[in-house]
């Protein structure tokens, strides 16, 4: 308090110590909103589906070059839909390239929806968010900050948090010279188990 003070002397002093609770960090908020058994690394997914060696490597390829686009391949839509029946193993493809894309060190994030989950749509973004905060320091303390502001950022319809949360803070951060530039892969598997219609 008085740091390098010699032959200090107070009379009548009265000393007020005030703290405030800051609170948890907008970090903490989100990671309590988002659900990480949804994650491709989850414990509660043990053993994860995947691909058996030599198998769906064409489609695993296809997702990985779409994910990891070279500099010729600017025309390659935003977008990579998987469909198929129940069953014929989407989930172990998207697993799959999950993991191949975090072994080649690149920025991915993952929700599987599953039976216990299926209601819990409202976490899908928090949980992508949070993943992403976890590989991008500079988007993590933008976030941080947006939510420390506005808790109720978590509460709002999905596609507010999509804009708020993912879109805005990346757009902010490219403008400011620290883009990412490159692709972030987002796998979503099992949106049809999903009971939310608006997801």
């Amino acid at each position: 308090m008085f740091h390098g003070a010699h032959h200090l002397v107070l009379n009548h002093s009265q000393f007020i110590n005030q703290q405030v609770d800051a609170g948890p960090s907008g970090i903490d908020i989100l990671r309590e909103a988002g659900n990480p058994d949804a994650a491709y690394d989850s414990s509660a997914r043990d053993p994860a589906p995947r691909c058996f060696p030599g198998t769906r490597e064409q489609f695993v390829e296809d997702i990985v070059h779409w994910a990891v686009p070279t500099a010729s391949a600017d025309t390659i839509l935003p977008l990579f839909w998987m469909k198929g029946p129940a069953g014929v193993g989407k989930s172990a493809v998207a697993q799959t390239c999950v993991e191949k894309l975090k072994g080649m060190g690149r920025l991915c994030a993952a929700f599987f929806f599953a039976v216990r989950i299926r209601d819990k749509a409202i976490q899908l973004f928090p949980t992508i968010i949070y993943q992403l905060c976890s590989q991008l320091p500079d988007y993590r303390d933008l976030v941080d900050r947006l939510i420390r502001h506005d808790r109720t950022i978590l509460n709002r319809m999905m596609a507010t948090q999509f804009q708020v949360l993912i879109v805005e803070p990346l757009q902010e951060l490219e403008k400011k010279g620290k883009g990412i530039g490159k692709r972030i892969a987002i796998f979503i598997d099992g949106l049809d188990e999903c009971e939310n219609a608006n997801a």
